[in-house]
């Protein structure tokens, strides 16, 4: 009855209204995942941007804690990429392709409609998220993506002008230097298991406690933070207990940071021999 009522409320006038209705249920699918599955299939039928894009983010953060559902939600995705316009709602798309790629036959030629639009994608997360993916997609599925990859990694690093998608173009084009099994132990991390409860981390707190000593050393001199117990089923079996530190120079040598400051301000990292053509590299890459 609830998810009837919350079913009402997806295709509200107010799109505000109708993301939280589709998150809500997302969170009840955590606990009765196939009614849930079934309404948020229905609503991508519906082919409206706001609903596709929550319902493509309620199935990513979904599969993330109940992976048994991802063989309806890898269905389910076939050809919402034509409505998705927001930025979060790509994104959402790209992580799912990533992770499920190789069981979704339209993964390689969805990725390609991405690159080549990537010269006028104004999102850097996007960017981001599309070589993350189209590098997980190559590792499965390298003769569909091969040229693809190439294409994006050139123009990441010889066009772009974002330092943080040229920065992690260099980074997947020197891992792929060092082959595809130091790739993949990188890219393919272990899956999550379903038999694993929901995670309990740290509690929420303020932002005006933790604020002032963002971004620098005092956390290194804190005592233990004492967290919420572990929920049966949760992974958290290994609880660390950091010692307070309160004499940083023990573990901070300054003469070494000073010397490697200055090395890094000696050196430009950016005058490197590298080919300008990834295409043939990758092609190296892969027949090895």
């Amino acid at each position: 009855m609830i998810l009837d009522e919350l079913r009402g409320y997806c295709t509200d006038v107010n799109t505000d209204t109708a993301q939280a209705a589709i998150s809500a249920i997302g969170g009840i699918g955590r606990s009765y995942s196939d009614g849930c599955l079934e309404i948020l299939t229905g609503l991508l039928g519906l082919k409206q941007e706001h609903i596709t894009s929550a319902v493509v983010q309620t199935m990513r953060d979904l599969v993330w804690v109940c992976p048994q559902c991802s063989d309806t939600v890898c269905e389910a995705l076939e050809g919402c990429e034509d409505t998705l316009q927001d930025s979060q709602g790509r994104q959402a798309l790209l992580w799912l392709l990533a992770v499920y790629g190789e069981r979704i036959s339209s993964a390689p030629y969805t990725l390609e409609v991405f690159i080549d639009g990537v010269r006028s994608e104004t999102s850097v997360g996007v960017k981001m998220e599309l070589l993350t993916t189209t590098m997980r997609l190559f590792l499965c599925r390298p003769a569909e993506t091969q040229d693809m990859l190439g294409r994006l990694l050139h123009y990441c690093i010889e066009e772009e002008t974002d330092m943080c998608v040229r920065d992690q173009g260099l980074l997947y084009y020197r891992l792929l230097h060092r082959g595809i099994e130091e790739t993949q132990k990188v890219l393919q991390g272990r899956r999550s298991d379903p038999s694993l409860g929901v995670l309990i981390g740290r509690p929420a707190e303020p932002i005006s406690q933790w604020a002032c000593s963002f971004n620098t050393l005092d956390p290194l001199k804190q005592g233990p933070v004492e967290t919420e117990p572990p929920s049966r089923g949760s992974p958290e079996h290994v609880t660390f207990d950091p010692k307070p530190n309160t004499d940083l120079s023990e573990t901070l040598d300054c003469s070494q940071i000073v010397k490697l400051h200055s090395d890094i301000l000696g050196r430009n990292f950016w005058d490197t021999e590298e080919p300008r053509t990834c295409c043939i590299t990758l092609k190296n890459v892969v027949h090895n």
